[in-house]
């Protein structure tokens, strides 16, 4: 910002802030957070992001009062000090006492970024599910049913608004759910229709925008053909995750204003996540704030609960922070941070984690865990650290959490990878373990990975060949076993290439229970079925091979119906260029799966009936008899 246009906007900030920004820092700042024009920003920020280089703040392991405490390394699995965890309750971070000290801070500090002067470049993060396939909590889907009624999100022509919700009986429509919001997924619960869907607003975000941000509008079904609005919450911000449990509905968004001079905006509170229940504003006060690290931006995370029975807010919280990745669970989220500024400086992750009441349970500081250093500056010609790990996943169970990923060293050559998973309990002796495993190739990606009870499972590839590797878990041991059993890599259909699940949509397994997955195979124009129950002995028990009708594929979407029985999108004589964005080209064909008595071989079958995707919910295939169909 040059004098001129300085003079200009202090007209807009109060004296008492002018005065206060006069004043030395309560705390020491970090000495690198210093940046000149918006050009060289984005080119230092968009060259990094667009490798993954992961980043988060300098410090300790878990003690946020001792940030000198660090675990010894060693070639096994590494722990922390044994003494308790400190863990603030309110605030997260141990430079800034406010938002109002960040924003003073970050007046003249904070990165330029273009999701910051361009709305329709807004954080676009998904958030990513931490749970085992036996959980209780509800998903969001584009189809659900409820004593007979079908109802499905119907997207038409998107220049002329055409979306709603199509209720359905017997396969045919009898009424709709109009909106002003795109819907995206549906729940279910307690006789209650839930809608969200996202609402897109205008090109500055500094300005009044009541369109953009997410919605979530709740219909009472006393009578399930006509269903009656009860309530609408909107909360600001782009849709980063949301789920149910236990009657409540859980809603996290992204958002963020540039602070610099607060001048953009002249009220602290419009800085500040905006709610609103059925048009009346929900304040957020400072005690539902938090800072995560200490920020290059002004951008936050707006976590709302709220319960479906009587439409009331029970908790909020927002966290500001560099926040790159939203996980959850059913009684759990966990944000993770990086950043990255001009000149090549950068810093490594950090996993903040927060329980169901939304109590900041502590942070796990991934440079700690490995020993490295916290921040850095990259040497001229580097893409990325020389060394850093990279978190893909995380998960809780019995307050334990877990981290899986991959640790990065790079080379002139090219370098290498390890796969690495962290155990991290706030409240143990031992804080955190870590344990680190080469596979076979040098270079991977993890493409899904599977929380079980006490397991995880791990689906890696390179090129066209996957491989699975295991993290069992025992309180804070872990044990990382990697065998020779190879499987087609799931990359897309027909040459387009989507990327999997923690990295974006296809999720190669369908899990069936008892360590019995099946799996698409690599074209995908069929099921495979795994038998990994023993983590030590994995075995392929069934591999596709003309299963579906020549020149069709399987698109990426399922449902479980029981233990033996699936249905699976089909893509009948599918085109590269042809189905996407058409789903009614598609049906859904139902799958069986067979075991031996001695369950050491099966067969995959497909019924030869195939049922419409509009107006039906493959979960509610009870009355369909798979004897006469098969």
């Amino acid at each position: 910002m040059n004098g001129t246009k300085l003079l200009d906007s202090l007209e807009y900030i109060s004296p008492a802030l002018i005065e206060a920004a006069d004043e030395p820092p309560m705390r020491q700042r970090v000495i690198w957070f210093k940046w000149g024009g918006l050009a060289a920003c984005l080119c230092a920020i968009t060259a990094v992001f667009a490798l993954r280089t992961p980043q988060g703040g300098p410090g300790g392991l878990v003690f946020s009062t001792n940030p000198s405490a660090s675990p010894s390394v060693s070639d096994g699995p590494q722990e922390s000090a044994s003494q308790p965890v400190d863990r603030p309750q309110e605030l997260t971070s141990d430079t800034y006492s406010s938002l109002e000290e960040l924003l003073i801070y970050l007046r003249f500090h904070e990165v330029h970024r273009n999701d910051q002067d361009n709305a329709a470049s807004r954080p676009k993060l998904t958030g990513k599910e931490g749970a085992g396939a036996d959980s209780a909590w509800q998903a969001g889907r584009d189809v659900v049913s409820y004593e007979g009624t079908v109802y499905q999100i119907i997207k038409g022509d998107p220049l002329y608004n055409e979306h709603y919700v199509a209720i359905f009986r017997d396969g045919a429509e009898t009424g709709r759910v109009d909106l002003d919001t795109p819907p995206e997924a549906l729940y279910l619960t307690d006789g209650k229709l839930i809608v969200v869907g996202r609402r897109q607003g205008g090109m500055e975000p500094d300005l009044e925008q009541k369109d953009y941000g997410t919605a979530v509008m709740v219909y009472d079904l006393s009578d399930p053909r006509k269903p009656v609005q009860t309530d609408v919450f909107h909360q600001r911000g782009g849709w980063a995750a949301c789920w149910v449990s236990s009657g409540r509905l859980w809603l996290v968004t992204l958002d963020g204003v540039c602070a610099c001079g607060y001048s953009r905006l002249a009220d602290l509170d419009d800085y500040k996540p905006r709610l609103a229940h059925n048009g009346e504003a929900v304040p957020w006060p400072e005690e539902d704030i938090c800072i995560l690290g200490e920020p290059t931006q002004v951008k936050y995370a707006a976590v709302s609960c709220i319960d479906l029975e009587d439409g009331t807010v029970l908790r909020k919280l927002a966290c500001y922070g560099d926040i790159s990745d939203v996980y959850f669970g059913e009684d759990w989220f966990a944000l993770v941070t990086q950043s990255a500024v001009e000149g090549g400086a950068y810093s490594l992750q950090t996993v903040y984690t927060f329980d169901g009441g939304m109590s900041f349970t502590g942070k796990c500081d991934m440079a700690a865990v490995f020993g490295l250093e916290g921040t850095g500056k990259l040497a001229k010609g580097e893409a990325a650290p020389p060394e850093y790990p990279d978190v893909k996943a995380v998960a809780r169970a019995d307050g334990i959490w877990r981290v899986v990923g991959e640790y990065v060293q790079n080379s002139k050559t090219g370098g290498t990878k390890e796969l690495f998973a962290v155990a991290y309990d706030p409240d143990g002796p031992r804080p955190i373990t870590m344990e680190r495993l080469r596979l076979p190739v040098e270079r991977f990606t993890i493409d899904d990975v599977l929380w079980e009870e006490d397991r995880t499972v791990i689906s890696t590839g390179t090129g066209q060949t996957g491989a699975l590797a295991f993290a069992e878990f025992s309180g804070t041991d872990i044990s990382l076993l990697a065998g020779e059993l190879t499987c087609d890599r799931v990359q897309g259909v027909d040459g387009i290439y989507w990327y999997g699940s923690p990295l974006g949509h296809i999720k190669p397994f369908i899990p069936l229970g008892n360590g019995l997955y099946l799996r698409y195979n690599g074209t995908p124009d069929g099921l495979d079925l795994y038998d990994l129950s023993d983590s030590a002995s994995p075995k392929c028990l069934y591999q596709s091979s003309g299963d579906i009708p020549e020149g069709a594929r399987l698109d990426f979407d399922s449902r479980v119906i029981d233990e033996s029985t699936v249905a699976v999108k089909l893509i009948p004589q599918a085109r590269a260029n042809s189905y996407y964005g058409r789903e009614e080209v598609c049906t859904w064909a139902i799958v069986t799966v067979d075991l031996d008595s001695e369950g050491t071989g099966a067969a995959v079958r497909f019924w030869d009936r195939q049922f419409p995707v509009t107006g039906t919910d493959p979960t509610d295939f009870n009355f369909f008899e798979p004897s006469d169909n098969r």
